[in-house]
């Protein structure tokens, strides 16, 4: 028997997707499936762009408006700043709004030098997180 598995690796170098792949034929093919072949096929795919379309651009409306109850701003891009996103992939596959970059503020991120938050900023983004979730869920972001 065999089940098709998708998933996303990001590598920087093709030395890393090797290794990747390496680790997951070898984890794939043991000891729960020792005689399934396993074939894994990887492919370069480049993040799509978010794009900004209405119901995106007024479901961030409502988290600014929720952001400024704490006297905060959120900044809103209305252009693509040139880096693919998970959450592009998110909006190809549905009609409802998708909004990123409301995570924890910080330097680093991504990177293999020191990533960091910022201690003060976990509060403000879980309380956004926390408000953008029950308000969506009530039909409240409309």
């Amino acid at each position: 028997m065999t089940a098709p598995m998708n998933t996303n690796f990001l590598c920087r170098h093709a030395a890393c997707a090797a290794v990747l792949l390496f680790g997951a034929g070898a984890a794939l093919s043991t000891p729960a499936a020792p005689f399934e072949p396993v074939m894994l096929l990887a492919k370069k795919e480049k993040a799509p762009l978010l794009e900004l379309t209405p119901a995106n651009a007024a479901l961030a409306k409502h988290a600014q408006t929720i952001y400024a109850e704490l006297g905060k701003e959120l900044v809103i891009g209305d252009v693509a700043e040139g880096g693919g996103t998970d959450a592009a992939f998110a909006a190809l596959k549905t009609k409802a709004p998708v909004i990123e970059r409301f995570g924890l503020q910080g330097l680093g991120a991504h990177s293999n030098d020191a990533e960091y938050v910022y201690i003060d900023s976990i509060e403000p983004r879980l309380y956004l997180l926390s408000r953008m979730i029950m308000d969506v869920s009530q039909s409240k972001n409309r």
